[in-house]
């Protein structure tokens, strides 16, 4: 993930987890938008932004596919990185 940016806390409906920052796959550290995709730091969730930029949680087969396989990447690493604490 090549770059970040801090915004506004948002409540993981997964898990509660509260995210204050959102990562950049192209670089462009913009805040997100209605439609991007992220994933929870803490359940691994993958989560888009709605209206509002309210959190939903993502069906992965709503994605393009060459994008879904760059969550579904994403949310391994996710899921390997908590599971080595």
């Amino acid at each position: 993930m090549a770059g970040s940016t801090r915004h506004d806390p948002l409540e993981c409906p997964s898990c509660g987890c509260e995210l204050d920052c959102s990562s950049s796959f192209s670089g462009n550290h913009r805040p997100p938008e209605p439609g991007d995709v992220t994933v929870c730091i803490k359940c691994a969730s993958a989560l888009s932004y709605g209206e509002g930029l309210s959190l939903t949680i993502c069906n992965l087969d709503d994605l393009d596919p060459h994008f879904k396989l760059e969550i579904e990447r994403v949310v391994r690493a996710v899921q390997k990185a908590r599971d080595s604490l």
